[in-house]
């Protein structure tokens, strides 16, 4: 029997909130990440008694249909009867108690495409508001096959639990199926599915069709379709499957656009951007309107996919003035200043910025955050980065994970590390610390400066910035718990040395405890930490440490090794060395006057070109990585004062990389220091005729 819980008339409780952050001197500050929306609603008091008795009589009508089924003289077998029903409770069991937790240990190492654009698309996945919850209906047939598990599936109060799909298909195939169901009914329920879990279910969903002898009707089809498209990815298996689908849909209605965009967005995801042209000629010579859904699907698929800007501003603009339907909207403005600020072209993003400004297009806190983010790396913008943040600020809206992240970014960028501490300690407070938020408190401490020769940071230069930073540092207590992360006990670090403790102990911490966040790019910063703050033999430990060869970089001696357990747990939380963890090392060796680490760099990337790993990179990808290792040889050959094992690099690739003075200005003043004028003219004509070249 169910108890009825009676609460006093004045119980309430509120979600957790704080105040957004305001500007005038005297009102404290309060900088934090919300988890779910600033104007949270207040969550209703309980049911009354009489709300759980009408629960409670529907049971017992329940049970007593049950009863009536089970005395029914049909000639059922009882016995049968009864294990099915018993086994499908003990699944409802199953499927209740797993509702209560839903706990995500690990993000991704990287940004995925998916998650980008969603979060750029949608502002609440940033700041972590809770999504309205979907309530599932399903239609009175597919009830009466599902028995109890209806009753738990659609309760009164808006879905409190996301269902378990594959147990509903499996309740409704000990039922039979979708067998004595008319065709609309079974497509009324296959609409309450979501395109992410219809997906996975797809096959088992077509076979029931199958077993039951309906047709899949054209609404169906299309609903498989669109959601073989959802994900971050589709693979060539699933573009297999779209391209079958799209073929039927377009031999009943080769018109419909919803076909081709649908199609388009599996292409985009899928990197076949030539396929994509191809169905955007078939779409113009049937007289099939290009729309701004197309045309944001291919814009996100040069940004996001393939990560080409050039082809992404081709598309941006044939949008603005190919029609008045087609015009940028705020989404594909987003999109685009992303793509600016990524790709080091900050004025294009300025530009864009002033055209919405220009043209009424609204702005959101994603396009500031981006700004924000870009002006940090300019000389000439670098002031105007807090001013963007401030903005968001002026505008009313409370920060985002990307606001907040941006923020991080720009102060671990100017080396201002007790800021960067302390919004990282804010982050920690409100359970969103993600990997690029540790990367950033990683740059940090590797640009760490001591106190006698720091230079003031851009964000105090105004009164505005001080006010700010002043409140921050306020608000933050280094001795209170802060979720495991080992950080000292102090507002101002005072030498490098603690610097380096506090960030070798917050390695080490991540490296036991949440392996998740131990990313390639976190232990590449951490070692040229270890460069600037610490030690030859220092690096060398946390090398080893922290990095393995490529599995395929590894010579194969042919005898078999048993390792001890505690060895291949060592080497579980190692991420594989690539490039930037060469020319990390062989900043060490340029540092600490190492020969015998930069051959040893130079020996081992040698084998690495010949991986697997590397030779299923794409040709730009490989070009870049090798001109940017080619860079770091020269300029550790000539901090080790060999001048012409640095000059045999250049000469060596001068017809494959783009040299510059910006890589060999150095190199040529060093030159000039030993009054070597043959060196210095060889290398002035490398310059010039890649001048003239690119």
């Amino acid at each position: 029997m169910l108890r009825s819980v009676r609460f006093p008339s004045s119980y309430s409780t509120r979600l957790p909130t704080a105040p957004s952050f305001k500007h005038p001197i005297g009102k404290r500050c309060h900088l934090y990440l919300p988890r779910v929306s600033a104007t949270s609603p207040q969550i209703p008091p309980p049911p009354p008694p009489q709300m759980e008795d009408e629960i409670e009589h529907r049971i017992e009508l329940k049970r007593l249909s049950q009863k009536q089924k089970y005395q029914n003289p049909d000639g059922i077998n009882l016995r049968k009867l009864a294990r099915d029903e018993l086994r499908s409770l003990r699944e409802l069991t199953k499927e209740v108690s797993s509702k209560a937790k839903e706990e995500v240990h690990g993000e991704a190492t990287s940004e995925s495409t998916e998650q980008m654009y969603e979060a750029l698309r949608n502002p609440d996945l940033l700041s972590g508001s809770k999504q309205k919850s979907t309530k599932y209906a399903f239609p009175p047939e597919i009830n009466e096959k599902l028995g109890l598990v209806s009753t738990y599936l659609t309760p009164k109060n808006v879905g409190e639990f996301k269902p378990q799909w594959g147990l509903i298909l499996n309740q409704l195939e000990l039922s039979g199926g979708f067998r004595d169901l008319d065709a609309t009914t079974v497509q009324a329920f296959v609409k309450t599915i979501p395109p992410s879990d219809l997906k996975k279910l797809a096959p088992r969903i077509t076979q029931m069709y199958s077993d039951a002898g309906i047709a899949i009707t054209p609404k169906v089809e299309f609903l498989l379709f669109k959601s073989l498209a959802t994900g971050g990815v589709v693979s060539s298996t699933e573009i297999q499957a779209m391209e079958v689908y799209f073929g039927k849909l377009l031999m009943k209605n080769d018109q419909k656009a919803d076909y081709y965009e649908t199609m388009i967005c599996g292409y985009v995801k899928n990197q076949d951007m030539k396929k994509v042209e191809k169905l955007l000629n078939d779409m113009q010579l049937k007289n099939i309107g290009i729309t701004r859904s197309v045309f944001s699907s291919i814009l996100q698929g040069y940004i996001y996919y393939v990560n080409d800007h050039n082809k992404a501003c081709e598309t941006f603009n044939a949008m603005k003035f190919l029609s008045e339907k087609t015009q940028p909207n705020e989404r594909n403005y987003t999109d685009m200043v992303f793509s600016f600020v990524k790709n080091n072209k900050l004025e294009g993003a300025l530009d864009l910025y002033q055209e919405m400004l220009d043209n009424d297009v609204p702005l959101n806190q994603n396009i500031l955050a981006s700004l924000a983010r870009g002006c940090c790396k300019s000389k000439r913008f670098a002031t105007k980065s807090w001013e963007f943040i401030f903005k968001i600020y002026d505008q009313g809206w409370s920060p985002n994970l990307q606001t907040y992240e941006s923020m991080l970014n720009i102060s671990a960028f100017e080396g201002t590390l007790d800021l960067t501490r302390a919004l990282f300690l804010k982050m920690i407070q409100t359970n969103s610390v993600t990997s690029k938020a540790v990367l950033y408190l990683m740059m940090s401490y590797s640009k760490y400066m001591s106190g006698e020769i720091t230079k003031r940071s851009f964000i105090e230069l105004d009164e505005r910035g001080r006010i700010f930073k002043q409140k921050v540092m306020e608000d933050v207590d280094f001795t209170q718990q802060s979720d495991g992360f080992p950080f000292l006990p102090l507002i101002k670090m005072p030498n490098k040395d603690t610097v380096l403790a506090e960030a070798t102990a917050i390695v080490s911490f991540i490296k036991q405890s949440k392996p998740w966040l131990l990313t390639p790019q976190l232990v590449t910063s951490f070692l040229n930490t270890c460069v600037h703050l610490g030690t030859l033999e220092g690096f060398r430990k946390h090398y080893e440490d922290l990095t393995s060869l490529e599995a395929s970089v590894v010579p194969n001696s042919g005898n078999v090794t048993i390792m001890k357990v505690g060895e291949v747990e060592k080497r579980c939380h190692r991420i594989t060395r690539d490039t930037p963890v060469y020319v990390a090392a062989l900043r060490a060796a340029a540092k600490f006057k190492n020969y015998d680490l930069a051959k040893e760099v130079l020996q081992e990337r040698g084998r690495y070109r010949k991986s697997k790993v590397y030779q299923n990179m794409p040709r730009k990808t490989q070009f870049s990585t090798d001109f940017e290792f080619a860079r770091a040889l020269v300029d550790c050959f000539k901090d080790l004062k060999m001048f012409k094992d640095a000059l045999s690099v250049v000469l060596s690739s001068e017809d494959r990389f783009p040299w510059s003075w910006r890589e060999l200005g150095g190199l040529v003043g060093a030159a000039l220091t030993i009054e070597d004028s043959q060196m210095t003219e060889e290398i002035k004509r490398v310059i010039r005729n890649n001048r003239n070249k690119y």
